[in-house]
């Protein structure tokens, strides 16, 4: 499960994504990769984010 935690996400750059543990394939946390992190980078990035998980 992802959450978005920022108070302008609608015009933030870069927003911070707290990804609730390492669960392959769709969250691999030492290399801030994944398909539910792949996912949202690329819909972030088409809207103009940056996502940055923590």
């Amino acid at each position: 499960m992802l959450t978005i935690l920022s108070s302008v996400a609608c015009t933030a750059d870069e927003l911070d994504v707290v990804v609730s543990w390492h669960k392959p394939p769709y969250v691999v946390m030492d290399q801030d990769s994944g398909f539910e992190l792949d996912l949202a980078r690329a819909i972030f990035n088409e809207m103009g984010h940056q996502l940055t998980p923590n």
